[in-house]
């Protein structure tokens, strides 16, 4: 009987615990002999700041080793899926690439590749005003390697192209390995999630949720008022379908949290400026021993005091939280390193594949296959019928766009409104906190559409 490891990479400040309620979840619906979970604990804590391809490279020691342990318990017919959690669905992607270079798809079969709240097209802020402009500048040089490849001011090893570009080239190992999952799912937050919002998680040029007082929302049966229907998510109220405008806070209510807001939220963000500060450094020196192949066992925890202020400005620096990782992990260097992975073994190279396979167009037409007859890839909220104004994307990310539109995914926006940090709920990462309940229909959505 086949069994079916599941890979699961985790976000920025991330640990394995958060995928507790989704792996229980995953074990109530599939018997033990369908189903192997690994969720992987190598890229814990301060350790996602080291950048995605560092990360990929620790996660891809931990799925080999489960792929080995099964193909050595005489199973004949192997299959995959993948799920990733914000930053981690960029480690994944990573690890997609490594597994197709690698020759594993040949004796394995993708099935699920799942991403939650990932901004697969970084998380640049294509907004105008100060804020935002802040936002992208200060960003990108508070979080270390992995900061410079989420705002897409890094250049990735021996290229002049960012890291998040190279992982959407058409020609690419990455884009190639992705192509040969029979799904693709993105589940998106429309709300509450500042860092990783809807355009760059749900592979979008346009925003429909920018202003929810000008759209009706439509809600998937059997999941409101939670999932929105990918097919219709949106439609424009008409003059004859009034919608009760949103009971105000009281004032009283109100002002006290603009009060305690102004007065916390400078302290705040000096905490996570100097906790990313001390981790940016402690990661320049992770980076150099991951890349010259010496082995260092480090903390990755963020000091106490400073989780405590990265979690208090959660809304402001990206919705992403901290968390204290409280493990040690290895990173020692991969046995392909990065001059492998761009020049390749015997012209192997990293664009093109093995064998350094032709043109990109003609890379994604030969590996793209069409989508799943038993896994519809549900269109993107423009093919509803209304007309959004195109977000001001850079170039880069424009390219991106067209080639992860090409490979077909199932687009689910999430409508989560009894928690304001809808990228935590949205997987269920502490199970009893409030609002997170909402969460809980997301997973149980997935687990429903999982193909084993």
């Amino acid at each position: 009987m086949p069994m079916h490891p599941l890979t699961s990479p985790h976000r920025l400040w991330g640990n394995a615990s958060h995928f507790d309620y989704m792996a229980a979840a995953l074990r109530a619906r599939f018997p033990a002999d369908r189903l192997r979970i690994l969720v992987a604990t190598s890229n814990t804590g301060a350790f996602t700041y080291d950048g995605v391809e560092r990360g990929a490279e620790r996660v891809m020691r931990e799925v080999e080793s489960a792929l080995r342990e099964m193909m050595a318990g005489g199973e004949e017919e192997g299959v995959l899926s993948i799920v990733g959690y914000s930053l981690g669905g960029l480690v994944a992607r990573y690890v997609v690439g490594l597994l197709e270079w690698k020759g594993w798809f040949e004796k394995v079969q993708p099935v699920n590749f799942t991403t939650f709240a990932t901004p697969h097209l970084g998380v640049r802020t294509p907004l105008p005003g100060l804020h935002n402009h802040l936002w992208n500048v200060v960003g990108a040089r508070t979080l270390s390697a992995s900061g410079r490849q989420l705002f897409l001011t890094d250049r990735f090893r021996h290229t002049d192209r960012p890291l998040l570009s190279l992982l959407a080239d058409p020609a690419s190992v990455f884009v190639r390995g992705l192509a040969r999952f029979a799904r693709r799912a993105a589940y998106a937050n429309i709300v509450n999630d500042t860092a990783s919002v809807y355009y760059t998680t749900c592979i979008a040029g346009a925003d429909p949720f920018a202003d929810l007082a000008k759209v009706r929302l439509n809600y998937l049966r059997g999941y409101a008022p939670v999932l929105l229907d990918p097919a219709a998510p949106v439609a424009v109220p008409s003059p004859h379908d009034p919608r009760p405008a949103p009971a105000a806070p009281p004032v009283a209510a109100a002002a006290a949290r603009r009060l305690a807001l102004a007065l916390a939220l400078p302290l705040a963000a000096l905490l996570f400026l100097l906790a990313a500060a001390l981790q940016s450094a402690r990661s320049a020196l992770r980076i150099r021993r991951h890349d010259r192949g010496a082995a260092a066992w480090e903390w990755a925890g963020v000091p106490l005091a400073a989780a405590a202020a990265v979690d208090g400005v959660d809304g402001a620096f990206g919705g992403t939280g901290a968390d204290d990782g409280g493990s040690e992990s290895g990173s020692g260097a991969d046995e392909l390193d990065g001059e492998a992975l761009l020049g390749g073994r015997g012209g192997e190279a990293l664009l093109g594949g093995r064998g350094g396979e032709g043109a990109a167009a003609a890379s994604l037409s030969a590996s793209s296959s069409p989508p799943s007859s038993t896994s519809p890839q549900a269109p993107s909220p423009s093919a509803s019928g209304l007309a959004f104004p195109p977000l001001a994307l850079s170039p880069a990310q424009r390219a991106m766009l067209r080639t992860l539109d090409a490979l077909g995914w199932a687009r689910f926006p999430v409508h989560i409104q009894r928690s304001a940090h809808s990228h935590a709920a949205i997987i269920v990462r502490a199970r009893g906190r409030k609002g997170f309940e909402e969460g809980e229909v997301v997973v149980g959505h997935w687990v429903e559409g999982f193909v084993d």
